[in-house]
């Protein structure tokens, strides 16, 4: 009975960590490369590239959250992409 308390615990605790780190916290569309590229670790954030209809492909950072994901800059204002390809 013990056990299987604690297995049932384990599977709910389980469960809300997976929940919590499987949050969509910005929508991309994609381009003829496809969606966001490959990100790379700066400082604690992740930087990438991705394609909105407004900018183009620019290069963006995140912390994670909805609030910490911004375009770092728009490289070629418009809608024209300032970076071709994928950002590696």
């Amino acid at each position: 009975m013990k056990k299987s308390l604690l297995f049932i615990i384990g599977i709910l605790f389980f469960h809300v960590q997976v929940d919590a780190q499987c949050k969509k916290i910005y929508s991309f569309e994609t381009d003829q490369y496809g969606g966001p590229s490959p990100s790379v670790e700066f400082n604690g954030k992740l930087v990438f590239s991705a394609f909105d209809p407004l900018h183009g492909r620019e290069l963006w950072c995140t912390d994670g959250t909805e609030s910490g994901t911004f375009m770092i800059k728009d490289i070629w204002a418009g809608t024209s992409s300032g970076i071709g390809e994928y950002f590696t």
